[in-house]
């Protein structure tokens, strides 16, 4: 069991479910861009380009909006591939939040991003960037988002591409299978489409709010 799993699901505060997606985005030598993030709850740690989703926007139109915001990249194509599933709790701007993220995998090449950023990586307090080889993210000392991102882009890098079967239509990530969740990661090669899972309710009735930009 890892730990910053666990610390993720203790109990605290009420929280408030939130919608986002992100993108991992593989070189040619399979190192992913990460930002370095310093968040109030869970402090210091690396997550991939994303953020909450905007009002009536899909995960993977989210994902694609983020990407080109945060690296100004605009040539990267992604498709409806996904990593894996994951939920998890911070607190965003002074609010604890239940997070339900979409990652998607696609790839591109190596470089840095491009266009004047300051003042939106300012805003997401996001400290700086850099691309992860394989040895460095299972060498790395930071917490990760997901926790399991060098596994699941070992499982990647052996066959290809993500692994798995596809989910069933009306497939919701809170109801997976408890041997198919690992404190908030659902592994697995599944496509957005086969998901339908946009707009879904959340355990207890309501709906996933819609929030764009940051964590």
């Amino acid at each position: 069991m890892i730990d910053s799993g666990v610390r993720h699901w203790q109990a605290g505060p009420m929280r408030i479910p939130r919608r986002a997606a992100r993108v991992a985005v593989l070189d040619p030598a399979g190192s992913v861009f990460m930002f370095r993030y310093d968040n109030e709850e869970v402090g210091v740690h690396w997550a991939m380009p994303g953020g909450g989703l905007d009002p009536g926007e899909s995960p993977l139109q989210a994902a694609e909006r983020e990407l080109r915001e945060e690296t100004g990249w605009t040539d990267i194509e992604i498709d409806d591939t996904l990593l894996c599933l994951w939920e998890h709790d911070f607190t965003r701007a002074g609010v604890p939040v239940r997070q339900h993220e979409h990652i998607f995998l696609t790839h591109g090449p190596r470089r840095d991003p491009v266009g004047d950023l300051v003042a939106s990586h300012a805003a997401d307090k996001i400290l700086r960037w850099r691309w992860w080889s394989p040895s460095d993210l299972s060498g790395g000392r930071e917490p990760l988002w997901p926790p399991q991102l060098p596994e699941l882009l070992a499982d990647v890098r052996k066959v290809g591409r993500c692994t798995g079967d596809a989910r069933r239509p009306g497939f919701r990530p809170e109801r997976v299978r408890r041997r198919e969740l690992i404190r908030g990661r659902i592994s697995g090669a599944v496509r957005a489409a086969d998901l339908g899972c946009v707009g879904a309710p959340v355990s207890g009735g309501g709906s996933l709010p819609f929030d764009g930009d940051g964590d």
